[in-house]
């Protein structure tokens, strides 16, 4: 089983040149509406991403057991019915999903920058996902018959990530979490709660506001200081991405969360992750000429190792799965949409290219 906490969102997408200046007005190129949140596009997929078969089980006749489902809250209303909907049609449950009365579904609206690359800036209303706050009964019930194994995704697009997380780290060790700190909130960066995860999936701007946050709140702490110094200045030796740069890095998140497997995603450069804790790697970005949309790239990484993870695949398999699916995202448009089958991520793995 694989749960995903978090948000449901309807996208309105526009496709402009250039972002406009304060008080400016400009003529867009396109006007788009897609299916988003964070929430549901990783249940989207995690659940396409997952390899459902298993020899063994074809071979008796037996249906493996394993499923994605999504924990959420929508509106009353035809955005509400659109996202439950699709969530069906890519095989997760959606009994956890609860339509509120008088309550609008979430919403995002997202500025794609055709001339950057497809770079985005959204805007999000939380509608019904600022509605999702489980109580202890409810996650005693959720969780009742959980497994080893068993993977629960959280992310910042709804109000108690740090609760939920807190719970299910106490009363069902057994559970994995993973957790993506998005949208980046300073507030919620407790380094006790943090020390429960599983795996901790930060870009690298997160991670360094992480080690700034953490250090300020303990007072101002002048050994992190000098940490980010010598950081800076090792980044600014290489003109690629260095494991040196990433041991630096990581060596000083360890000293605020030793516990947690550590996913730093560097962008179009690729990732730096550790396996057993202290082994550091580097995954290369995939080559891709035809970036049309960044929007749901990060979410379907993070259901894509997930999704290979709960597989029994290594780290270094499900890293490199899940680069290889978010590059197919980026070259079409919209999120949820966008995201590939599990063989078609397997069939461009034998002729991808990595920088």
């Amino acid at each position: 089983m694989i749960t995903i906490i978090g948000s449901l969102n309807y996208d309105f997408v526009t496709f402009t040149s250039r972002v406009p200046d304060a008080g400016e007005t400009i003529q867009g190129e396109s006007f788009e509406q897609h299916i988003g949140g964070k929430g549901l596009n990783e249940a989207i997929a995690a659940s396409r991403l997952l390899d459902r078969s298993d020899k063994k089980n074809e071979q008796s006749g037996d249906k493996p057991d394993r499923e994605v489902r999504m924990w959420g809250k929508v509106g009353n209303d035809m955005f509400g019915d659109k996202m439950l909907k699709f969530l069906q049609d890519s095989k997760v449950n959606v009994e956890l999903v609860e339509k509120l009365d008088g309550i609008s579904s979430g919403s995002a609206t997202i500025l794609v920058e055709t001339s950057q690359q497809g770079e985005n800036r959204i805007v999000i209303i939380p509608g019904a996902n600022g509605h999702l706050k489980p109580d202890h009964l409810e996650f005693t019930k959720t969780f009742e018959n959980s497994k080893e194994n068993d993977f629960v995704i959280i992310q910042n697009e709804f109000p108690v990530p740090l609760e939920s997380i807190n719970w299910i780290a106490t009363n069902k060790p057994e559970l994995k979490i993973a957790y993506n700190p998005s949208p980046f909130k300073e507030e919620l960066l407790n380094a006790e709660i943090l020390n429960k995860l599983s795996y901790l999936i930060v870009n690298e701007g997160e991670a360094i506001d992480l080690i700034n946050s953490v250090a300020s709140k303990d007072g101002g702490n002048d050994d992190f200081a000098s940490h980010l110094d010598q950081l800076s200045k090792i980044k600014a030796e290489f003109s690629k991405v260095s494991i040196k740069y990433a041991e630096k890095l990581i060596s000083i998140i360890r000293k605020i969360l030793p516990h947690p497997e550590l996913i730093i995603t560097l962008g179009s450069k690729g990732c730096f992750y550790t396996e057993n804790i202290s082994n550091i790697f580097y995954q290369p970005s995939c080559k891709v000429t035809n970036v049309i949309d960044t929007t749901g790239a990060g979410d379907t990484f993070l259901g894509g190792v997930v999704s290979q993870l709960h597989n029994g695949n290594s780290m270094k398999d499900s890293i490199k799965f899940a680069t290889v699916a978010s590059s197919l995202v980026v070259q079409q448009k919209g999120a949820a949409e966008s995201v590939p089958l599990h063989d078609k991520v397997l069939d461009e793995m034998k002729t991808v290219e990595f920088n």
